[in-house]
Parts: structure tokens; C-alpha cells; sequence
């Protein structure tokens, strides 16, 4: 996983969560944490600094609410609509160095997680779930009618240095600014090679717009709502419960 100083608060609590339940060794990235932080990880597991950015242009947000073509099948207008827009375009440009982080892990698989993610179960069958011969595993967003599948990477199995990895990074480098985000670039690429792509069950990436889950092992609180609920300390189960009423 990877942060920075404004979404380092999330760390303690991502932390608690992954730890009742798995031992796996961590590595955090840092993308300008502070020293306290950096402490902090360094006692719970590895630190590697991120030192090449990919400097991706600013989007046109007329340009994108202009033309479903270049915004992707990710973004509708009533979507766009919600969102804010100096948290948005802040967060893309974390969001456009995930592929150049993944590529700094030193282990043969590994399972990247969003820092928004709360880990609810045992994740080490998640390695299974990459076949053989494949180099990435990510699951579908399945929110909307969609011609080609769409896929979420805020929990991913994948290779070390997997070429995939690199086009995608490469592509983020060449025609990022095309984009509005970097799923939306995976899915490009997932969808040229679906033979070096598995789909991770959505019980590794449980979204609330995909409904209430059964067993759900990682749920992903994405979003401006998302990090607000989990700010006041919101959990899975106070969640589930209140849905229950």
C-alpha cells in the first residue's frame, strides 16, 4: 500500500484491520509522508520511497463531461456530478502512480490494497485466484450496463514486474491526461489482454453499490463518502447493521 500526508490518518486503522486477521509481510510506500508516519510503518513492516512521480496533465473537466468517449464507461454525468472536483483531480494524481509503486515490489506475488480498504477476513487464498499464466487479478465493476468490462484496482494480485504493469504505466506517462482515471486505463488494458487477466471475485473488493455482501473479505470504502464514514469511525459491521434496519 502507498500514502501520503493527507491520507495517513487512514494508516492506524487499515492497519488494525489487516492485522486481526493476517500476517503477511507489509510494504508501505511513501509518497510524502510525515516523519511520524514514516516511524510508524517502519515498526509494522518495510518503507520505500516513490521518487520518480509520473507528471500527468490536468484533465479538461469540460472536455470529459463533453464526450462519454474520452471519460470511459466509469464516469456518467450524474456521477461526475457528485464528485468534487479539487478532491478529485488531488487524488488522480496519487491515483496515476499506482502501476509505477506496484512495480517497486520486491516479492514474486503481491496483493495491493487501497488504504481505504477494510480487510474483514484471511487473504491468502487471494493468491490462488491469479491462474497460471496470468498477470494480473482485479475485480469487475458490475454499477452500470457496460460493453466491455470495467475493472476496479483498488485490490489487485499480480506478478512481479509484470508487463502488463509497465504498459500501464507507460500509458499513464504517454496519454493519462485522456483519462479521468487510472481504472479507467487498467480496464483499457485488461480488455486488450484478457488472456493475462484474471477476475478477482468480488469478495476481495466488496463495494457499496454492488448491495449488501455475504462474507465479504475486503471491503472497499471508496470515495469522498467512503473516507468520511471510516473518519467517524465508521466499520463494516455498523454499516451492515444500520442496512439491516
Amino acid at each position: 500500500m502507498a500514502t501520503d500526508a493527507k491520507q495517513q490518518w487512514l494508516l492506524p486503522l487499515w492497519w488494525d484491520r489487516y492485522r486481526s486477521c493476517n500476517d503477511l509481510p507489509v510494504i508501505f510506500v511513501d509518497l510524502g509522508m510525515e516523519e511520524e508516519s514514516l516511524k510508524w510503518c517502519r515498526q509494522r513492516g518495510r518503507v520505500l520511497p516513490f521518487k520518480r512521480w509520473v507528471e500527468c496533465k490536468e484533465v479538461s473537466w469540460e472536455g470529459f463531461e463533453g464526450s462519454q468517449a474520452l471519460r470511459g464507461p466509469h464516469w456518467d454525468l450524474p456521477t461526475m456530478a457528485k464528485l468534487d472536483r479539487s478532491w478529485f483531480l488531488e487524488g488522480r494524481k496519487r491515483w496515476m502512480q499506482k502501476p509505477s509503486i506496484c512495480l517497486l515490489s520486491p516479492f514474486a506475488k503481491t496483493l495491493w490494497l487501497d488504504l481505504d480498504c477494510e480487510v474483514l477476513g484471511d487473504l491468502q487464498d487471494v493468491f490462488h485466484e491469479l491462474e497460471e499464466g496470468k498477470e494480473i487479478a482485479a475485480a469487475m465493476n458490475c454499477s452500470r450496463e457496460q460493453s466491455q468490462p470495467i475493472f476496479n484496482s483498488g485490490v489487485m494480485v499480480f506478478v512481479q514486474k509484470a508487463p502488463l504493469l509497465q504498459k500501464w504505466a507507460l500509458m499513464i506517462e504517454k496519454e493519462g491526461h485522456r483519462y479521468l482515471g487510472d481504472d479507467c486505463l487498467l480496464s483499457v488494458l485488461c480488455n486488450q489482454h484478457p488472456d493475462k487477466v484474471s477476475i478477482l471475485p468480488n469478495i476481495y473488493n466488496w463495494r457499496p453499490h454492488l448491495g449488501v455482501p455475504f462474507f465479504p473479505k475486503v471491503f472497499h470504502w471508496m470515495g469522498p463518502e467512503g473516507k468520511s464514514f471510516l473518519a467517524k469511525g465508521g466499520s463494516f459491521m455498523e454499516w451492515f447493521k444500520e442496512i439491516e434496519k
